[in-house]
């Protein structure tokens, strides 16, 4: 984990909770070159497709992030985060949370039992508050997103 460059993420699948769609960024050896050493997991609401108008604007959500040492063992670490507040489309929550230090995670690998090296992230997501859009903000804001794209595309 530590061989691993700092910022370096690992993409996870999209998954559903609360009826919404989220993403999670994995950080094994934390998010800046400066501060390398520290695992991190950053929880993102998404998008839906562009045609579901009815969207929840923002999300509050708890979320508890587990790290099994394979797909079908029990947790060599978990962490709970209360709620956060969450905005459709923004790359900005509350921040990425640690979740371990590499140290933590190599102990709890020698605890455990003999493996095959695999570490699955896992994240349950609990939904406590929708905050629904209108129609009208949900045309602004898709027609933001799109003016905002267009003009990187000139600027590239």
């Amino acid at each position: 984990m530590s061989q691993v460059v700092p910022g370096l993420s690992i993409d996870s699948p999209v998954f559903r909770a609360g009826g919404c769609r989220w993403g999670m960024l994995y950080y094994p050896n934390g998010i800046l070159h400066s501060k390398p050493g520290s695992v991190l997991v950053y929880l993102r609401l998404l998008d839906g497709p562009w045609w579901k108008i009815d969207q929840s604007s923002k999300v509050t959500a708890a979320y508890k992030v587990s790290i099994l040492g394979g797909s079908n063992r029990p947790a060599l670490f978990s962490r709970e985060f209360g709620p956060r507040s969450f905005s459709r489309g923004s790359l900005l929550c509350e921040g990425a949370e640690e979740v371990a230090t590499p140290e933590e995670l190599k102990s709890a690998l020698w605890r455990g039992e003999e493996g095959d090296g695999e570490l699955v992230v896992r994240c349950e997501v609990t939904v406590m508050e929708l905050v629904e859009e209108s129609r009208i903000r949900w045309c602004l804001r898709q027609l933001a997103q799109q003016v905002k794209l267009f003009i990187s595309k000139l600027e590239a």
